[in-house]
Parts: C-alpha cells; structure tokens; sequence
C-alpha cells in the first residue's frame, strides 16, 4: 500500500506521539518505529517535518484516508502500542481519535 508525502508526516507523528504517550521510550518501541517506518519508507526528512506537525492535524488528515489506508494504520498503531508490553490509556486515546471519524 503506498501512502503520500503528507499521509506519511502524518503516520510519523502520530507513532511518535503513541511512543511519548507513557512518558518514557522503551528500546522495543525504538525497534518497532524503525521497522514501521521502514516499511512505509519514511526518510529523516519525513521524521523532521513530522516534528513540527501539530497531532491534531496529523490526526485531522489520518481520519479522512480511505477504510483501507485507515485500516493499514490502525495496525500500524497497535503494534507501536503494544511493542513495550503494555497498552497504555493515553496510547489508547490516540488511537480512537484517528480510527473514529469525528
């Protein structure tokens, strides 16, 4: 599934506001953004921009991709996640505002 320029600031930011969530980084949700963003081939040009995105439009524009994108990236948040052993509320929250349309 190939994602846009934009679509994948978009999923950078919110994977790097999923691993904040808590409070702290742990080293398999390290392992687990690089292979994600890998796999979407986010460069660090991406991860910068990603940076200065606001969540609430990153969250804004991962709410209007089409069911199969929004699905590709919902996994993509459940495995960041869950890549530390535990879910945690905050993580949660972040999750239901992109997989729930307003």
């Amino acid at each position: 599934m190939n994602f846009t320029h934009e679509e994948k600031k978009a999923i950078s930011k919110i994977l790097g506001d999923l691993i904040r969530a808590d409070g702290r980084v742990d080293i398999g949700e390290a392992e687990t953004l690089y292979l994600i963003s890998s796999e979407l081939g986010v460069n660090t040009q991406i991860q910068n921009e990603a940076m200065q995105m606001k969540s609430e439009e990153a969250i804004a524009l991962l709410q209007q991709l089409p069911d199969d994108k929004r699905a590709k990236v919902a996994r993509f948040m459940h495995t960041m996640a869950d890549s530390d052993g535990s879910l945690d509320e905050k993580e949660m929250d972040i999750i239901l505002k992109v997989i729930n349309r307003d």
